[in-house]
């Protein structure tokens, strides 16, 4: 079996740091046990499908992003050119908000939300010849028709074991990511978080998290962390144990987070400051009231000065995002230039607002007063050429530049 990250090659140049998919990483970790597996990033590997060619791997998983749609459409054509025999499967943000587009592309399998269990059950029918996709919770795939089965999240993540960063060769990245939780218990209308992880947050038990932090810093010697959850500030008191608990071991790791300004204060700032935190993001994106209620951020500007404050108070660095763009008329727009000079943030990204695929911005357009070519804007983002520290298909839109003040 093989797992990919997929990425347009061209597209390379937008990543300001090359960090480990752990999408593909949870899933290596879960069939390893089951198969002879290889993973292949296409952010830094090379030559995919001479390497398809080559080995003819049985199963083939695809992890796709929006952006990169356009892009995989021509990949798949490619791969059963090279190796018609292999099964592709194909996941990730993309195909879990536009599966029948997947299929239609020429996945043969596509796995929607989370993939652990339902790849497993893939490989292990599979294994005994006989693919009984009926019975395969969370997949879309075509029988006179196409036919979607009911998705199953993890009730317990915990359970799931921790991503195989060992098959990564990491001389290549210069980021360890973990993710403590799936999912935000908001409803921004530019985001697909819930339309990837479901309705509600699903946290890692602190003990889970150090487990696996202590696994990054004494089996991999790393002294840099980047925790990539949606927002890893909800849950105070879990946030508290892991603190405290990184102060006790004395690690002398740092670590970044990304937050929503509503779920910090000066206390836990202070926490996080004195645990390692070194860089806090927020996602600020408008410093306008009325376009932050219109868009479902509901954001309100003294708890975004509050908030930048708090962690500027405790010596962490803040870094902000922004989107140009959203519905909104131009003396609200422009209120963000306003709220920018006031807090004065250590960074500023700023993002083009694209309606993205899994958003209400992208399902609903006309209620935004929004007008589109899906197709066409695919195409137009997959070959933006901006860079962005934050590149994500279900946060704010995809491409910004990064100013350091």
């Amino acid at each position: 079996m093989l797992l990919v990250k997929c990425l347009d090659p061209e597209r390379r140049d937008i990543y300001a740091f090359r960090q480990i998919p752990l999408g593909i990483a949870y899933l290596a970790s879960t069939l390893k046990d089951f198969c002879n597996l290889e993973v292949f990033d296409m952010l830094v590997d090379e030559n995919l499908l001479e390497k398809i060619q080559l080995e003819k791997p049985d199963i083939i998983g695809l992890s796709v992003f929006s952006v990169d749609f356009i892009f995989v459409e021509q990949l798949i054509k490619a791969i059963k050119e090279v190796s018609s025999n292999s099964l592709i499967i194909a996941g990730g943000a993309h195909a879990t908000v536009a599966p029948a587009q997947v299929l239609v592309a020429g996945a043969d399998i596509v796995i929607r939300g989370e993939g652990e269990n339902a790849f497993l059950a893939i490989v292990d029918s599979f294994s005994q010849g006989m693919m009984v996709l009926e019975e395969i919770p969370g997949i879309s795939y075509l029988e006179k028709g196409i036919l979607h089965n009911q998705c199953l999240y993890v009730e317990d993540i915990d359970e799931l074991p921790m991503p195989g960063i060992e098959f990564f060769d990491w001389e290549k990245y210069d980021q360890y990511p973990i993710l403590t939780s799936r999912g935000c218990p908001f409803g921004c209308k530019f985001c697909a978080s819930k339309t990837i992880w479901g309705q509600r947050v699903r946290f890692h038990s602190a003990n889970r998290v150090l487990i696996e932090i202590d696994k990054a810093v004494n089996s991999y010697g790393l002294k840099n962390i980047v925790f990539i959850d949606d927002t890893f500030t909800l849950n105070h008191e879990r946030l508290i144990e892991i603190c405290d608990h990184l102060i006790e071991k004395e690690y002398n790791i740092t670590w970044s987070v990304n937050s929503r300004v509503d779920t910090i204060n000066e206390k836990v700032a202070c926490k996080m400051s004195e645990a390692g935190c070194r860089v806090v993001s927020f996602g600020v994106e408008t410093g306008s009231d009325k376009i932050q209620d219109s868009t479902g951020k509901k954001l309100k500007r003294e708890q975004i000065v509050a908030a930048v404050n708090a962690c500027k108070k405790a010596g962490i660095r803040v870094k902000t995002g922004w989107m140009v763009g959203l519905p909104g008329n131009y003396e609200e727009q422009m209120k963000s230039l306003d709220l920018m000079l006031e807090i004065d943030p250590d960074e500023i990204s700023i993002h083009h607002f694209v309606p993205m695929p899994g958003t209400a911005y992208w399902d609903f357009p006309e209620k935004y007063g929004i007008s589109f070519d899906e197709r066409t804007l695919l195409v137009k983002e997959n070959h933006r050429r901006s860079r962005s520290s934050t590149v994500t298909d279900c946060g704010r839109s995809q491409f910004g530049i990064v100013y350091k003040v």
